[in-house]
């Protein structure tokens, strides 16, 4: 079993779209959380058919990400992606990946990947969503 992430706007009935979503799709969640992250709810689960959930959630215009993934919180302004692309560089983490996953006023949520996530969630603590 793997976890997903989904980042998504906070409103009622997210959890029901999204489990009724997977439910559709024969997806059995193993198990669940949500939190709310200021004007955002981050959805944990786990499941043992995480490509196809993956797949899914995506496709229905969720933003998951799969394990592994770092995410942050970071100002919507000009040049936030290069400072925090050089801070990693800086500390020898090569990025395998990185997607803005949700975009807000004023701020946007990154998902990043490396080979040394662990290093990442120290480096950018200061910002760090999980």
């Amino acid at each position: 079993m793997k976890t997903i992430t989904i980042v998504s706007k906070d409103y009622t009935g997210l959890v029901a779209d999204i489990t009724e979503l997977l439910t559709a799709n024969r997806i059995y969640i193993s198990s669940i959380t949500a939190e709310k992250v200021g004007a955002d709810a981050l959805i944990r689960l786990l499941t043992e058919q995480y490509e196809n959930a993956i797949r899914v959630l995506n496709e229905a215009d969720f933003h998951a990400v799969g394990e592994g993934a770092v995410l942050v919180r970071v100002v919507n302004k000009p040049g936030t992606l290069a400072a925090i692309s050089r801070k990693l560089a800086e500390n020898s983490v090569d990025i395998k990946g990185i997607n803005m996953i949700q975009q807000n006023e004023g701020y946007n949520v990154l998902a990043i990947t490396s080979d040394v996530d662990d290093d990442v969630r120290e480096i950018l603590g200061d910002i760090l969503i999980n």
